[in-house]
């Protein structure tokens, strides 16, 4: 399936927030159909905004009349903790591009069903620091990383024509076998 017929839902909070951010107009520009879901911010301990969040996304991922469901869901930076919920609570199997993501851990030690995720990432990332993410794409045989020389905005992903491929190429890891054998968690850190 090309860019033009590819649905793909991008989590806030992070990738620039909105439909005026940098990644979703770019997307828009590159002939995906994009749209942006803005969840409640979720500072560690406050349970009730998560699952405020959550429930909004089960209720987006239903088979909504007149919905269509995204081929490829985008979490960047602290969306990224709800990407982690999405897997751990098994309400979705599709492939998950993570674009400077917090919350890669539960990503990846979450992922029983072999769901295709495809983290992309900047080795100067002050916020949340590369050797973590590294680490934790080792217990998963279905996640990739794909380092870059940039920050936590990752903006060179769309500065370098960069992010229309990652999107193809998440999408087109479900139809691939895992390219890693399966490994043994490793304790908590």
């Amino acid at each position: 399936m090309s860019a033009k017929g590819l649905h793909v839902m991008m989590i806030g909070p992070g990738c620039g927030g909105k439909a005026e951010g940098s990644k979703y107009v770019y997307l828009k520009q590159k002939g995906f159909d994009c749209e942006v879901l803005n969840l409640p911010e979720a500072t560690a301990g406050d349970l009730e905004s998560k699952e405020k969040g959550m429930e909004m996304l089960k209720g987006r991922l239903a088979a909504a009349e007149g919905k269509i469901l995204p081929d490829v869901i985008i979490g960047c930076s602290r969306g990224g903790k709800y990407v982690g919920e999405l897997v751990n609570r098994n309400m979705w199997k599709g492939p998950m591009l993570l674009i400077s993501a917090m919350g890669t851990r539960h990503c990846c030690e979450s992922n029983t069903e072999n769901i295709p995720l495809l983290l992309c990432h900047g080795t100067q990332d002050g916020t949340n620091p590369i050797h973590r993410v590294r680490m934790d794409v080792q217990q998963c045989q279905t996640a990739k990383l794909v380092e870059f020389d940039d920050d936590h905005s990752l903006r060179s992903l769309v500065h370098q024509d960069l992010l229309a491929g990652l999107v193809q190429q998440c999408y087109d890891m479900q139809f691939q076998a895992p390219s890693k054998p399966n490994v043994p968690k490793k304790p908590a850190r």
